[in-house]
């Protein structure tokens, strides 16, 4: 005999006066009844709840019965959602007012750019529902599986208060094997074969090969058209210093790590040390000699694709995650670029260590307390965690008509690793056509499923791309050397941002200003120091340091 739990809330409905008036509540007991955690579907009895997004132009309708993604999980789960997409461009100023105001709260939310440690500010305000460790065990089993299925985990999707506000994204046994040491620089094959040329393994060889991209005539036009070294400011990893300046140290600013590393437990700034002033002044030279083209500081990443992918071969080395020549006439033209060795033996890959990865922020899933039903909230979340197939299609579509798994004897990803396990039969994410398919969020596990995507031809990117990161991770930096993700207090996370905001601004426009020469190294380098220590440097490291050694240590 199925066995059902009872569970009253109060429904309230609320008329909210902001100018000086008061608010009416009148409130009405409804039961719902909940069937054993894990069971299809969660309520006998469908039950009504609101849900806001970020709309993307692509989908052209969320309503059941038009929406593929909407009809099923209603279907599945007997929750009506009434789904408040709101355009991407206001959606995090919308959030916000929302949040402030109290006002017309929805039952839950998908945020997946809201940190941890904003959601801890937004629950300790009283506005998203703090996922105690008892509610948890009673609705989320899936979620606490893939909590422990990593040591880090648990500490991982924890505020600095040490709950829980959010259900993050996770990928245990699913991290995208290729995404972490994605950033590189690829180089013109042709061209060093027209010259005669050897892979280039060390910084200085390098700047000799890009002297003979200038002078050689590599493309052979009879015409001194070539671009040796060219990147962009936007884009994934088009980032020219992101790469090179690790053959002079560590350098990490992504993974909200700031540019810090760690030494021996001690939280360091690596942009006001030595070896990351000697970085400069070679990315300066090679500026200087004309073989690093200032442009790359100023364009996008499609200005560059279209550099990279022109029918006249003009580019010699490029930095990307994803080749940009992969798509053009230029596809085997190009290889990977293994991680250079600097003049002090330094040769670091440009990604962000694999120890602390694979848990993304905690806006995926939020529960707000204006929730009528939080448990059903919950156990709507917690079926994402347990189903493949159907965290698959909130990304990818509905399985057999625009995914299917590989079939036995297929190829894989070329990793032992994380072997791809998916292939397109239509791309309903890369190629953005509008639809109404899904809407274009990433639910805890289908972003990090390996695939080999209709955009790109048959399996061979795919193997291009396993064996790149395959030849790559021998050079990640220790685990020890990188910062963790850190979390904060509500009460410090405004002086934290701020901080940060400040210093990064100026460490990154300070950094391209050096590399042009709008800055001399020489000369306005202690000016550089003095500045950042004037804009609160070591306060920040000192906040850094602090929420390492209480998570961490």
């Amino acid at each position: 005999m199925k066995r059902i739990l009872f569970i009253t809330v109060l429904t309230l409905a609320a008329a909210l006066v902001f100018a000086g008036g008061a608010s009416d509540r009148a409130t009405a007991a409804t039961t719902v009844r909940l069937n054993p955690v894990g069971a299809m579907p969660i309520v006998d009895e469908p039950v009504d709840m609101t849900y806001m997004l970020a709309a993307s132009p692509s989908i052209v309708s969320y309503e059941y019965g038009q929406n593929w993604l909407t009809t099923m999980l209603q279907d599945l789960t007997n929750v009506r959602l009434t789904l408040r997409p709101i355009p991407s461009a206001d959606y995090a100023q919308r959030l916000n007012l929302m949040f402030a105001s109290r006002a017309d709260l929805p039952d839950m939310v998908a945020d997946r750019s809201l940190s941890i440690d904003t959601a801890q500010m937004w629950g300790a305000q009283g506005v998203l529902k703090v996922l105690e460790d008892d509610f948890l065990e009673a609705n989320n089993p899936n979620y606490l599986a893939a909590i422990a299925a990593r040591p880090a985990y648990d500490q991982l999707v924890r505020a600095a208060d040490g709950k829980i506000y959010g259900y993050a994204q996770l990928s245990p046994g699913g991290e995208c094997y290729h995404c972490n040491p994605a950033a590189g620089i690829w180089i013109n094959t042709d061209f060093l074969e027209t010259l005669g040329l050897d892979m280039p393994t060390t910084t200085e060889e390098f700047r000799t090969v890009l002297r003979a991209f200038r002078d050689g005539d590599p493309n052979r036009t009879g015409r001194q058209d070539t671009i040796p070294l060219v990147g962009a400011r936007t884009g994934w990893h088009s980032n020219v210093p992101e790469i090179l300046l690790n053959s002079f140290i560590t350098w990490q600013p992504g993974f909200g790590r700031d540019g810090y590393y760690l030494d021996r437990g001690t939280v360091k700034p690596a942009f006001v040390e030595e070896g990351y002033r000697q970085g400069l002044i070679y990315l300066n030279s090679l500026v200087q000699e004309g073989l690093f083209d200032p442009v790359s500081f100023t364009q996008d990443a499609n200005q560059m694709d279209q550099l990279v992918q022109g029918p006249t071969q003009i580019v010699g080395a490029y930095p990307s995650g994803a080749p940009a020549h992969y798509n053009s006439d230029h596809r085997d033209s190009y290889t990977h670029l293994l991680p250079l060795r600097g003049p002090t033996g330094v040769q670091f890959a440009a990604a962000g260590g694999l120890l602390y990865e694979g848990v993304g922020n905690a806006g995926h899933g939020l529960i707000t307390t204006a929730a009528r039903y939080p448990e059903v909230a919950a156990r709507w979340f917690d079926i994402f965690y347990a189903n493949d197939d159907l965290s698959i299609s909130t990304r990818w579509g509905q399985k057999d008509i625009h995914w299917r798994y590989l079939r036995r004897g297929e190829e894989s990803f070329n990793s032992a690793r994380q072997p791809m396990e998916i292939t397109m039969l239509v791309d309903v994410w890369s190629v953005l056509e509008p639809h109404s398919i899904h809407w274009y969020l990433n639910h805890p596990l289908a972003s990090w499923k390996q695939v080999e995507s209709a955009n790109w031809d048959t399996f061979d990117f795919v193997a291009r791309m396993g064996a790149q990161t395959t030849a790559v991770i021998p050079y990640l930096a220790p685990d020890d050397m990188y910062v963790p993700p850190l979390r904060f207090f509500a009460e410090e996370i405004d002086e934290y941002n701020d901080l940060r905001a400040t210093i990064n601004t100026y460490v990154n426009e300070s950094m391209a200003r050096f590399i042009v020469g709008d800055l001399n190294i020489q000369t306005d380098w202690n000016r550089y120091v003095s500045e950042l220590r004037a804009m609160g440097l070591n306060r920040f490291t000192e906040m850094k340091q602090k929420a390492y050694d209480r998570s961490w240590r």
